[in-house]
């Protein structure tokens, strides 16, 4: 049996990040309490049940290095900063050592729209790529409230998702052995 997260982490790393977000954000709505968190998931359960045990263990891990790392009211955990960062230079080694021009033109039909999010947002220190994924993680959170979304923001995010599927692949090429960084980025 697999864990969600650690297919999302095989398929597609963006949305691998998202669903850790996702995750962090159940934790603590939950206060940090695992009886919480497993209500949540699985409101009626058998805790002998192979599948709930092994997503305890999991949320009990997340759970301590939260507490371990002061993430009970904000931020994120290591593991998953750590992915970020490598899709940060994921992305610049694509539009300098690659210059992959698939990816060179996704991004330049999205730019505008990240310097947007950027500037609303107010964390102009925010690479490029977590603004990405802050972008489609706050219209993921819309979309779970129903709320209305505009045709110009859907647009936006459209272009964005595309920047972000085609950097999720490369990722996954670099982390198959079919890509690699450039040597300057492997140190």
């Amino acid at each position: 049996m697999m864990l969600i997260a650690e297919q999302k982490k095989k398929e597609n790393i963006a949305e691998y990040i998202l669903y850790m977000w996702q995750m962090e954000d159940l934790v603590r709505g939950s206060e940090l309490a695992i009886e919480r968190v497993m209500t949540k998931i699985f409101p009626e359960y058998d805790p002998s049940d192979e599948m709930v045990a092994e997503y305890r263990g999991w949320f009990l891990d997340i759970i301590e290095e939260m507490k371990d790392s002061g993430l009970e009211k904000q931020g994120h955990l290591q593991t998953v900063k750590r992915h970020i960062s490598m899709l940060s230079e994921l992305h610049q080694s694509l539009i300098t050592a690659y210059q992959d021009k698939e990816y060179i033109d996704l991004y330049k039909k999205a730019v505008e729209d990240i310097r947007l999010l950027k500037s609303k947002s107010g964390s102009q220190s925010l690479s490029d790529v977590e603004v990405c994924l802050t972008g489609l993680y706050g219209l993921l959170l819309l979309r779970i409230q129903k709320a209305s979304i505009s045709e110009e923001t859907m647009q936006a995010m459209n272009r964005i998702g595309k920047v972000m599927a085609h950097l999720s692949e490369s990722f996954k090429r670099y982390q198959s052995g079919e890509l690699s960084f450039p040597p300057e980025l492997n140190n």
